[in-house]
């Protein structure tokens, strides 16, 4: 395998990582000890991925992600 994509925007490590296909299929979140959840999707080019918005506020680091279905 080999690395195919990579995003920057947070200024911590990332800690979690959930997909998440509304209101496009593809995005994901994720968290970070910056205490931020950023939301990626694909670019509209097709190669890479875009911030879409970013969530903070957060009193505490991002270390976990979860999904309901």
């Amino acid at each position: 395998y080999g690395l195919r994509s990579s995003v920057s925007g947070h200024t911590s490590d990332v800690r979690c990582l959930v997909s998440c296909n509304y209101p496009v299929s593809g995005g994901f979140l994720t968290g970070s000890r910056d205490k931020s959840l950023k939301l990626w999707f694909p670019s509209a080019e097709g190669v890479g991925y875009e911030m879409m918005t970013s969530f903070r506020g957060s009193t505490h680091w991002i270390r976990q992600g979860s999904q309901k279905k």
